[in-house]
């Protein structure tokens, strides 16, 4: 395991402190992780280890404070978020019905 792990302190480490500072940056990634929690939730086949490789993306960026991998969680997140949000039928029909089909 102590191989991976050299491997990855080398990619993943502080660097860029002021993406990660802002309260917009907090609520951007907040949103993110929410609509990417709901994702990984629906029944879209083969997306569970796309959803779940961001939000390890993300853990890894808040946990080494890590803001240039931040960026490309926020880029990443956003487009797929986009993408399969809107092909979603679960997301389409919520937007066009309202919230109450969640219930």
């Amino acid at each position: 395991m102590s191989p991976w792990l050299a491997r990855l302190e080398k990619l993943v480490r502080p660097r860029l402190p002021q993406v990660l500072q802002h309260w917009a940056a907090a609520a951007l990634t907040g949103l993110l992780l929410v609509l990417l929690g709901l994702l990984l939730s629906l029944p879209i086949p083969f997306t569970n280890y796309l959803f779940g490789a961001l939000l390890l993306l993300f853990a890894l960026a808040l946990l080494e404070r890590d803001g240039a991998l931040m960026l490309v969680a926020w880029l990443a997140g956003a487009a797929s978020v986009a993408v399969f949000g809107l092909l979603s039928g679960k997301f389409a029909a919520m937007a066009a019905h309202g919230i109450d089909l969640l219930f």
